[in-house]
């Protein structure tokens, strides 16, 4: 099922709206930054409407007064070799649960040659579970969804709630930027979303440490599963076949929509490059997207092949694979590929 685009048009609309060339003439230089080159969280408090609330005018006016913010970052940290980022703001990424991760997203960003989508899964899967530790220190259960994190009173307690609300604009709700379920599920092509918008991230990361480091807390991070011998290790092995071989597969696949072959691509080096974690985390929300595409078609449901909003979940691997549909019809996907395949 190819597409221009899998983004929805309120989706598609709220990434454009960072998207337009970057006209700063009429804002104050750096002025979104404070003394030590970090987001100024009382000048981002002034950009947003006095009540915060879940609809999509609420969202769409603070991208637009946002907006200069983005390119600012962008502007910054785009010219920053990767060792001057290091040292500028390597004391505030402590705080995650990976420091060289995150320093790979800002070089990655630099890349001419690689698009947005693999720094932006990085960096929010890093958000996303560090928030999470860092919620350990006040709640018990860590909520399992991002959105829900987002809106508990204990993040709030430590970050304050300016930068919750910022996070809010980035990460979810589905009416939000939603850069995270964006990204994670597979709907965004190489051209969908803009690297200033990866920037943005980075210096979100880095105020939340300097929020952290003014607080002098200390994060204990949850372990990371070991599957060095695990079942996990069951398939066999397929380090065998080279990148040429690879591409050629992917070039001629139906399988894989055309606008998201980039993205194939650029997972197939880092594969060749033995940089297996990014090649599986470019790969997973690659997969679901052409599953879902695959499942839309043979159930005859072309619209969850688009981002969904507040109204209708997104079609992800659970449904994709379920026996049945929402509505209780069978799935055709199983008679579509087979059990073997499933």
């Amino acid at each position: 099922m190819d597409l221009l685009s899998y983004l929805s048009p309120y989706v598609k609309g709220l990434l454009n709206i960072c998207d337009t060339p970057g006209d700063l003439t009429d804002v104050p230089d750096r002025c979104c930054l404070n003394d030590d080159g970090i987001l100024d969280m009382d000048y981002i408090k002034l950009q947003f409407p006095p009540v915060a609330e879940d609809t999509p005018e609420y969202f769409i006016e603070c991208v637009k007064k946002l907006s200069p913010v983005f390119k600012q970052i962008e502007s910054l940290l785009r010219t920053l070799s990767p060792d001057e980022f290091s040292k500028r703001y390597g004391g505030h990424i402590e705080w995650t649960c990976d420091k060289q991760k995150v320093l790979q997203c800002h070089s990655l960003l630099l890349k001419p040659e690689s698009c947005s989508v693999l720094p932006i899964l990085l960096n929010t899967l890093l958000l996303e579970r560090s928030l999470g530790d860092l919620y350990m220190l006040e709640g018990k259960q860590c909520p399992s969804m991002l959105k829900d994190l987002l809106v508990t009173a204990e993040l709030t307690q430590l970050l304050g709630d300016t930068m919750v609300r910022l996070l809010r604009v980035l990460l979810g709700p589905p009416i939000s930027l939603n850069l995270r379920n964006v990204v994670w599920h597979g709907f965004a092509g190489p051209s969908d979303i803009h690297k200033r918008h990866g920037y943005m991230l980075l210096m979100v990361t880095v105020t939340i440490g300097s929020i952290l480091g003014e607080k002098a807390l200390s994060i204990p991070h949850r372990e990371y599963i070991d599957i060095k011998d695990s079942h996990y290790l069951a398939m066999p092995g397929i380090d065998k076949l080279d990148e040429i071989t690879f591409k050629e597969v992917i070039r001629n696949s139906d399988f894989i929509p055309h606008i998201m072959k980039t993205n194939w691509f650029e997972a197939i080096a880092h594969f060749t490059a033995r940089r297996y974690d990014n090649c599986v985390v470019l790969l997973v929300p690659l997969l679901e997207h052409s599953m879902r595409c695959v499942y839309a078609s043979v159930n005859n449901c072309p619209e969850r092949v688009l981002t969904a909003e507040s109204a209708v979940h997104f079609t992800t691997f659970d449904e994709i694979l379920s026996p049945v549909l929402q509505d209780g019809s069978i799935n055709k996907l199983r008679e579509c590929l087979g059990d073997g395949c499933l």
